[in-house]
Order: structure tokens, then sequence, then C-alpha cells
């Protein structure tokens, strides 16, 4: 049964690893995101620079930070999905490793109870080997008693 919790803490394992990677690719994702909308902010800037120093032109401006918006409207809510996805992905995370340090506390425990029945084994065979040198020595010291009384 041990290998079987190793196995399972293996798997578990596996798998926090691959939520970990899941939630790495989110929040590259979300980066990217923020990177977007500062750019897109940039340029509405530098759009708004531009359109005031052509006085007298039609430019179009207008059109343009509708578009902008919207296209700003969109990226948060892109952003806010892929928060909502982190958190999500968070969430899974922990419950992951909980369940992984169950199976290594359980495991744990195991190694432990066997270690201990190892030295309990280990001690009643060291006292075995003990008695029998004690057994020994004292019927050699008998048998040297004797020797000498008929000696």
């Amino acid at each position: 049964m041990a290998k079987g919790l190793h196995g399972l803490i293996r798997y578990h394992n596996w798998q926090l690893d691959e939520k970990k990677r899941a939630l790495a690719a989110l929040n590259d994702q979300r980066a990217a995101i923020d990177e977007s909308i500062r750019k897109l902010d940039a340029e509405v800037v530098a759009e708004k620079k531009v359109a005031a120093e052509m006085t007298g032109v039609a430019y179009g401006l207008d059109a343009y930070l509708k578009a902008s918006k919207k296209r700003r409207t969109m990226m948060e809510n892109i952003a806010r999905s892929l928060d909502h996805r982190i958190e999500k992905a968070l969430e899974e995370i922990r419950e992951g490793f909980q369940e992984l340090k169950k199976y290594e506390i359980a495991q744990q425990e195991r190694d432990r109870k066997e270690a201990a029945e190892i030295a309990r084994k280990e001690a009643i065979d060291m006292d075995e080997v003990a008695q029998n040198g004690f057994q020994r020595r004292k019927a050699e010291d008998e048998a040297a008693e004797e020797f000498e009384e008929r000696g």
C-alpha cells in the first residue's frame, strides 16, 4: 500500500505542477492585456497631441477616440475575465496543495511507523543476542567453576 501512496503523491504533484503552469499562462495573458491597455492609452495621448497641432484640418479624432474607447472596454472585459480565471486557478492550486499534503502526511506517518517497527525488531534481535551471550558466558563460568572444583 505504501507504493500506492507514493504513486498518489507523484500524481498530485504532477497535477499541481500543471495547475501552476496554467496559472503562469493566465498571468502572462493578463500582463499582455495590461501592456496593450498601456499602449492604447499612450496612442490616445499621442493622437490627441497630433490633433491639437492640426487645427483647421478634418482629422477624425472623435471616431478614433470612440474606437479606442471601445477597444479599451473590450480589453478591460478580457482583463476581468482573466482575473476571475486567475482566482479560480489559485483556488484550485490551494485545494491541490491541501490534497497533496494529506497524502504526504499519511506517507510520513507510514514511514514513521515502519521505522519504529524496524527499530523495535532490531531491539528484540539485539536483546536476543545479548541474552544468548549472557547465557553462554554463564554456562562457561559454571563450567570453569566445575572444572576448578574437580581440579
